[in-house]
């Protein structure tokens, strides 16, 4: 998942990339504890390495279930067998024909079944602006997929799931990536031509034919009159 966040957002070249090795490399943080924006020295440190913005990605849920769905059956087939045997004439028999006929059954165990497998993955990603330690955007997001495939009775009933986990991490990562993008950089009007507007998003950017979004605009910073900081924007 790292890998294809990292990959995710370097290809929209609005954000220069530090992975986490890197990151604890240059800022080592406080035993297991998650990094501390509001504590003076970490923000200094953050400057220093020239981060703006720090993503913490959790995984919050991992699932990886097997249900076999046809159970092991014994198909049975019976065979007719006729024996007949002709018996010599002897000095005080006749002729005799002797026919006997037998019913066979054979046994066997079906060969195949039917395996369901699902992956499920639920991530939390928040956004913290660095300068002023503030949680600029929180979301979860889960992603389901699955497959049926037909296995052996006698081989292994489990498949790898690594490719399935794959396509979710990729899926996650251009949800997170659609989502931070719009926290740090809003979609925003660039032109209007009567009731037609141009905006700087695209189908890249996760944006789809039917999605409805308000439009205002920005009034005047809000602050907060006991502390001062900055709560935003009417």
């Amino acid at each position: 998942l790292d890998v294809q966040l990292a990959d995710r957002f370097e290809a929209e070249h609005m954000f220069a990339v530090m992975e986490s090795d890197d990151l604890e490399s240059a800022i080592p943080p406080k035993g297991n504890q998650p990094y501390n924006l509001k504590d003076l020295e970490t923000a200094r440190r953050f400057k220093q390495a020239g981060v703006s913005y720090l993503l913490v990605t959790t995984l919050e849920d991992l699932k990886n279930e097997i249900v076999d769905k046809a159970q092991g059956r014994v198909a049975y087939q019976t065979d007719r067998a006729n024996l007949q045997g002709e018996r010599r004439k002897s000095k005080n028999e006749t002729d005799s024909a002797v026919a006997s006929s037998a019913q066979k059954t054979q046994g066997q165990f079906d060969a195949h079944r039917v395996i369901e497998q699902s992956v499920f993955l639920t991530v939390r990603c928040r956004l913290f602006d660095v300068a002023s330690g503030n949680l600029l955007d929180s979301a979860n997001y889960s992603f389901a997929t699955n497959r049926t495939y037909i296995a052996l009775a006698q081989g292994s009933k489990e498949v790898s799931a690594i490719d399935l986990f794959e396509v979710a991490a990729k899926n996650i990562s251009a949800w997170a990536v659609a989502r931070e993008l719009e926290a740090v950089f809003p979609i925003t009007v660039l032109e209007k031509n009567d009731k037609e507007i141009t905006i700087n998003r695209g189908s890249d950017s996760g944006l789809h034919l039917g999605q409805v979004y308000n439009l205002y605009a920005i009034g005047k910073e809000i602050k907060d009159p006991v502390t001062g900081e900055i709560l935003g924007h009417d």
